[in-house]
């Protein structure tokens, strides 16, 4: 969906802005101010949701578009996406290259960074991490501190947990 943005704000050199009213959960829709071809975003596009300001990066090429939602001091940066309806929250991240979507969920101090990707119905939470090009989908867990990278791939019913480190492996 695109709204209409003034001619200030599009000269204000900044990559996006909140838009609206807050939601019943007390997030705001983020708006394009520029063009983000990696993502197919325009400016005047409306992305997912955000708590605040702090959790997309003003810097790079990073969206959260869809219904996603990143709130609780979460953060997404780089040329990252988060769409569909994902989830990333409670202090969390998400970075590089790294895209999260489907109804994926990543929250706790995780990170999902490099070029990896969760999607699907997958958890990555605790203080876990997937990185590389690893990916974490279908209803996969991967918590405590784990480590899911290289070629990896976790999926299915999967649970990577404690200090557990799985790289180019595929466990399902």
């Amino acid at each position: 969906m695109n709204k209409p943005v003034s001619k200030e704000a599009l000269a204000s050199g900044k990559k996006f802005r909140l838009w609206g009213n807050k939601n019943k959960e007390g997030l705001r829709r983020v708006q394009a101010l520029r063009d983000i071809p990696t993502h197919d975003v325009k400016a005047g596009d409306l992305g997912g949701w955000l708590e605040s300001k702090e959790n997309l990066s003003q810097k790079g090429e990073c969206w959260v578009g869809d219904e996603a939602r990143v709130y609780e001091g979460a953060y997404v940066s780089g040329d990252c996406w988060v769409g569909s309806n994902a989830q990333v929250f409670s202090k969390a991240c998400v970075l590089g290259d790294a895209w999260v979507f489907g109804n994926a969920e990543v929250y706790g101090i995780a990170c999902v960074s490099d070029t990896a990707r969760v999607h699907g119905n997958a958890h990555v939470y605790g203080y876990a991490q997937v990185y590389g090009s690893s990916i974490a989908f279908g209803n996969a867990h991967v918590f405590g501190r784990a480590r899911v990278c290289g070629n990896a791939l976790v999926y299915g019913c999967a649970s990577v947990s404690d200090f557990t480190p799985v790289c180019s492996e595929h466990l399902s």
